[in-house]
């Protein structure tokens, strides 16, 4: 049974009301609570008791959940119920808080106490004139027994969830205004207005994932209905990203998969350990229970990965939302310390399941034989033999069986034993080649693997090359750099005459300079604790990167604080280090690139020469150590990347994205087409965004033309071209080869010429060098039936700006230039697409035949309105006949 309350806000001693009621008041509930009336949460293995790893001795005991101005006491009967609310509410009456009782409910799930029968319930509280007398009060407060609300979401009820967003978007109103609201405007109102409330909802609680399509529709609807035309544009071309050929405006979709991803990632590996074990636990049941022991985070490269999506009544729905996303965009969330596997603790049931679901190619056990063994209490790995590991890297190389001997009684164990013993054997080998564990090393235990990779630095830095650079034995310096050209990144220190690079590509393609410069900061601080000289002076390790600098001198830190940072391992290495400083050195920031000659300067200089210049050279760098060791417990990982740090929320959306493009056939690119991505501009900041809503339905393929209106709707315009061409009117035919546009195309076609001639100037070139540019620009324009302009579609810039005619442009400004003809060309496309289509608008509404020949029409009237005659007679247009 749960019952929540809100608490009043407001006051001046809100914030200590706060602290004192969601920490001292919940701890002393607790605390009243012996251990038999608390609800224990613990894995279905361990109830049953057949746990199977060290995750199945989790145990969870919560007496309540509170969050701003709501919260639950939760218990296992009536008793405890009343026990701890009254408790509760003597302990907030003395500190001046009360309970809202209107605002109360109670839920009970699966109870069979006649008291809970009835729609109310009364919960008992106390006199708050008098907090400590024994007077008791009763509420009655509505039973509930369909789900549980927390914080105005309904917990893991995506269908009444979905139903309150989708009342949201309908019930939202654009402002009333004297003109009509340009397409820029209804972007930034859906952002700022609209979005801003959904996704906080979202980020609560998840909705499935063709809810969330039907919402994204259900928005793509309310901005059509507002925009006027008559075909519905398509809602995933409104939702992607401008770069990627779309309009940026939010979806709700990605965002609803994003942020379920985001919250998996962040219960995993959360802080508070009480959030952090009620995820492993309900993971671990996932795992066991549901997936015959192979992680359900851990995605196939190929092939499809089961769903999950009819196990709503045993999973957390906003899981199953991150698992169909992390198995769209084949991300992994792999296991960062699976040194349990080789422990006592791990049931051979486990391992068995674990390796035969993971490879195929291996022989299972018949069943009967596990059978037989755990009936007779043979269940753990130890309970057969023990694992041997390498002393010097950890690994298991070798089991070692048991002589087990069985009576008589028992002549199949003794039958049996052989295959299982051949099992057994193997299993130091198919350990390493799980698809759940990518790096081998992942079995070897945390502490281990960070003595590893110390120790294999400090052999590195101690056959470095010597470098004599004239600088105090007490001064380290440390550097980073990397090479988009080469896709490099490296680290470079100098310390105690001798200078080390290392080679950081086992972070790549999601690393950035920021882990190269940190990385040399460990390396100089790790040489100076591990291979310290006799100095009297205090150590001074420099770099001249500032965050790093400010974060060290604002430590010590929390968890949390690292908990988004892209190079949070590193940090937490480094941190790690310093801390078994007894004395702590000195972390200096040196301002890069100055005509400085101090000593610090000059190392800087020289430090930054080598990291700079190693990215050429011809022998191969050792590679640094990968920190494995002090990544998040549960990180992201991907079968061309690697692990990676990053933002998830940004990589997922970013995939998503990609995910969608591939499906649209609409905004597919030809192979000539230029692949730069559109200018913001036009798309977010024109007051007048006419261009913009034209390249939405065409991009659609929803212009309502004659041939579309024809075959659409009854009783409309014939199909031919309203311009008299002989032809039907379809969006390629007014747009590239109806007449009447063709001085528009001209007009654009010298515009354009003009504008990329004055943008080459300005790099020191004409258009006069580069005819390839003239001859695209004509053919985009006046090419007729092989162009597509008005969809934005143009060709290549760069094969029409080789870089071989630009020899004397810096690859910088080579790019800049590309750009900026690029934007340049596809403006000219869509401003053109625009006024051809605003013309064909004008020619819908107006006749194009001479006035002379326009009919005239005639209308009948009903003799009670022939009082209107002599009204409508002045008009030149009618002729009215009372017939």
């Amino acid at each position: 049974s749960l019952v929540s309350g809100v608490t009043k806000q407001g006051g001046s001693l809100s914030p200590l009301k706060c602290t004192l009621t969601t920490s001292l008041g919940s701890h002393w509930v607790a605390d009243l609570l012996t251990d038999h009336s608390q609800l224990v949460v613990s894995t279905t293995k361990q109830c049953s008791g057949e746990a199977h790893t060290l995750d199945d001795s989790i145990s969870l005991s919560p007496t309540s959940v509170e969050a701003m101005d709501d919260s639950l006491i939760i218990t296992h009967s009536m008793e405890n119920l009343h026990t701890a609310a009254r408790c509760a509410e003597r302990f907030q009456a003395t500190y001046g808080w009360e309970t809202e009782w209107s605002k109360s409910a109670l839920y009970a799930y699966q109870s069979i106490d006649p008291d809970l029968q009835g729609p109310t319930v009364n919960i008992p509280s106390v006199d708050h004139t008098d907090p400590s007398s024994s007077t008791t009060t009763w509420n009655s407060v509505p039973l509930i027994k369909s789900h549980t609300t927390f914080l105005r979401v309904p917990i893991d009820k995506p269908i009444l969830h979905f139903n309150h967003i989708r009342d949201i978007i309908l019930n939202f109103d654009f402002p009333t205004t004297t003109s009509f609201l340009p397409f820029t405007v209804i972007r930034k109102i859906i952002s700022q207005r609209l979005i801003s409330k959904i996704r906080p909802l979202l980020a609560y609680q998840a909705v499935s994932d063709s809810d969330a399509e039907v919402l994204d529709h259900l928005l793509a609807s309310r901005v059509h209905n507002h925009l006027g035309s008559p075909f519905q544009f398509n809602s995933n071309i409104l939702n992607l990203p401008i770069e990627q050929r779309g309009f940026g405006v939010p979806s709700i979709s990605r965002l609803n998969s994003a942020l379920a991803v985001q919250g998996l990632q962040r219960d995993l590996n959360h802080h508070v350990d009480t959030f952090r074990r009620m995820a492993t636990i309900t993971l671990a049941d996932w795992t066991c229970s549901l997936n015959n022991c192979i992680s359900p985070l851990v995605v196939h490269t190929h092939g499809p990965t089961r769903s999950f999506s009819r196990q709503k009544h045993s999973l957390p729905n906003s899981w199953i939302v991150a698992h169909n996303a992390l198995s769209t965009c084949r991300i992994s969330l792999i296991n960062t310390d699976h040194a349990d596997l080789i422990t006592d603790a791990t049931s051979l049931t486990h391992l068995h399941n674990l390796i035969c679901g993971s490879l195929p190619t291996t022989n299972p056990i018949p069943s009967r034989i596990l059978s037989n063994f755990k009936k007779h209490g043979y269940t753990r790995l130890s309970h057969f033999g023990s694992l041997h590991t390498n002393p010097l890297h950890y690994l298991p190389y070798m089991f070692s069986p048991k002589i087990l001997l069985f009576p008589s009684s028992q002549y199949y164990l003794t039958r049996d034993w052989p295959i299982l013993q051949s099992f057994l054997i193997s299993i130091p080998s198919l350990l390493t080649s799980l698809p759940s564990i990518p790096d081998p090393s992942l079995i070897i235990p945390k502490p281990s693997r960070q003595s590893i990779a110390e120790k294999a630095l400090l052999s590195l830095f101690h056959i470095a090359n010597p470098n004599t650079h004239n600088a105090p034995p007490h001064v380290y310096a440390s550097d980073g750099s990397y090479s988009s050209t080469h896709k490099s990144l490296t680290t470079a220190i100098i310390a105690q005459n001798k200078s080390l690079v290392l080679s950081l590509h086992n972070f790549l393609p999601d690393s950035s300079i920021l882990h190269a410069e940190v990385y040399g900061i460990i390396i100089s601080s790790l040489i100076a604790l591990l291979s310290p000289l006799q100095n009297p002076h205090p150590t001074q390790i420099t770099s001249d990167h500032l965050v790093s600098i400010n974060l060290l001198h604002n430590s010590p830190l929390q968890p949390y604080h690292l908990s988004a940072n892209p190079a949070r391992s590193l940090y937490r290495w480094l941190i790690n280090i310093i801390q078994r400083f007894e004395t702590r050195p000195l972390f200096l920031h040196i301002k890069a690139h100055t005509s400085s000659t101090s000593i610090p300067a000059n190392m800087n200089r020289l430090v930054d020469f080598l990291a700079s210049h190693s990215h050429t050279t011809p022998t191969i760098l050792p590679a640094a150590p990968l920190t494995t060791f002090l990544m998040d417990a549960f990180t992201p990982f991907a079968a061309n990347e690697g692990f990676f740090e990053t933002s998830l929320y940004t990589t997922i959306d970013s995939r998503l994205v990609t995910a969608t493009c591939s499906k649209l056939r609409q905004i597919i690119i030809p192979p000539h087409a230029d692949k730069t991505g559109p200018p913001t501009y036009p798309y977010i900041k024109p007051r007048s965004s006419f261009s913009a809503v034209v390249q939405l339905y065409a991009r659609s393929n929803q212009l309502p033309t004659n041939l579309a209106l024809s075959r659409r709707m009854s009783n409309s315009a014939q199909p031919w071209c309203r311009f008299h061409c002989h032809t039907f009117e379809t969006a390629q035919h007014l747009f590239v080869d109806c007449l009447r546009f063709h001085m528009l195309r001209t007009q654009t076609t010298e515009h354009t010429l003009t504008a990329c001639d004055s943008a080459l100037r300005a790099f020191d070139t004409t258009l006069a060098d580069h005819p390839l540019l003239s001859s695209a620009i004509r053919w985009t324009f006046e090419a007729g039936s092989f162009t597509r302009f008005y969809l934005g579609i143009f060709p290549d810039v760069h094969a029409a700006l080789p870089a071989k005619n630009l020899q004397h442009l810096a690859p910088t400004l080579l790019i800049r230039l590309h750009k900026h003809v690029a934007n340049t060309y596809h403006l000219s496309c869509i401003y053109l697409a625009g006024r051809i289509w605003a013309d064909v608008n004008r020619a819908r509404w107006r006749p194009l035949d001479h006035p002379s020949r326009r009919t005239k029409t005639r209308i009948q009237l009903p003799p009670i309105l022939s009082s209107l005659i002599p009204y409508l007679s002045h008009s030149s247009r009618l002729s009215i006949s009372t017939d």
